[in-house]
């Protein structure tokens, strides 16, 4: 069955490669259905897809609806969020809202399970009282956007029981349980303010902000690299305290790993076996002066 997707797949890529620029302008409809049937496929081969129902709640009770698929998150990210909201106006506030709808399998409790932006959700849920005392006669018009996830297979995944449910979203990996000991949905917080904070997990958020490997479309990706960094970097690079801080010596190491061979099956993998010592030290100074001009190192230095 696979084998015959990934056909079909490169058949639609070729098919799409076809379509010369004059050809969309005349036969706009023509490379829309052809991009059409490639995201049917990967959603046929992934499990699921973005259905174009979207809808949203206020600000103000947007987390009394939804249920986290993670236990963990990254404080880094989190912070850097903060940190511009706290110099955002209404109207931007407003359009970051509306512009990143969280994506969410509706389950059979009712609740939202959000697949997604989970530190986006954090960040707002603890702002959110700012945002009230910045903008008091304004802040109840703010919408929380979320955008409805199909699973292929199950037109209404309310309607499976919750043994089910929970079978369904493992298999296709909507849910990371690493962090609970994998003892299934009723070891994940109720809460956002339940989730606990996973020094690893915002290293990856780090490394992905300096380019080393690519942002991914895979659910919980970060993590992956987290369980990597946590791997290759836990005993030997950081100090035995439960904060480990992020120095250049531990960040630079990071960098350095990210490029390892042994994290090529990683998603947004960057590496090269081919690489010389001096273009890995190029590769890595690159990225730690990408880190300097965000401004991240300063804001792991406030940590």
């Amino acid at each position: 069955m696979k084998l015959l997707i990934f056909v079909l797949i490169l058949f639609s890529l070729s098919s799409c490669a076809g379509i010369e620029e004059f050809d969309f302008r005349r036969s706009p409809d023509r490379k829309i259905k052809c991009l059409s049937v490639f995201d049917d496929l990967v959603a046929q081969e992934r499990g699921w897809r973005l259905s174009d129902k979207r809808d949203s709640i206020a600000l103000t009770e947007f987390d009394q609806s939804i249920q986290v698929t993670q236990s963990e998150y990254g404080r880094p990210s989190v912070a850097n969020r903060i940190e511009k909201l706290s110099h955002s106006s209404f109207k931007d506030i407003k359009t970051m809202l509306q512009d990143n709808p969280i994506p969410y399998v509706m389950g059979p409790d009712g609740k939202r399970y959000i697949i997604d932006r989970h530190h986006f959700s954090l960040s707002f849920y603890e702002y959110r009282d700012e945002i009230e005392r910045r903008f008091p006669k304004k802040a109840h018009k703010l919408k929380v956007e979320f955008q409805r996830v199909d699973l292929i297979g199950y037109p209404n995944s309310q309607e499976l029981s919750f043994s089910q449910f929970e079978r369904v979203m493992k298999r296709l990996k909507l849910v990371y349980l690493k962090g609970t000991e994998e003892r299934g949905f009723g070891s994940l917080p109720r809460h956002l303010s339940g989730l606990r904070e996973d020094h690893y997990r915002g290293l990856a958020w780090v490394m992905r902000k300096s380019k080393i490997f690519d942002k991914s479309d895979i659910p919980f990706a970060e993590f992956y690299w987290g369980e990597y960094y946590k791997k290759k970097l836990g005993k030997a690079h950081l100090p035995a305290t439960s904060h480990p801080s992020f120095t250049e010596e531990h960040l630079r190491a990071a960098l350095k790993v990210s490029l390892d061979s042994e994290a090529s099956s990683l998603p947004g993998f960057k590496g090269d076996s081919n690489m010389s010592t001096a273009q890995i030290k190029a590769r890595i100074e690159k990225a730690y002066q990408k880190l300097e001009e965000k401004g991240l190192i300063n804001l792991l230095n406030r940590l």
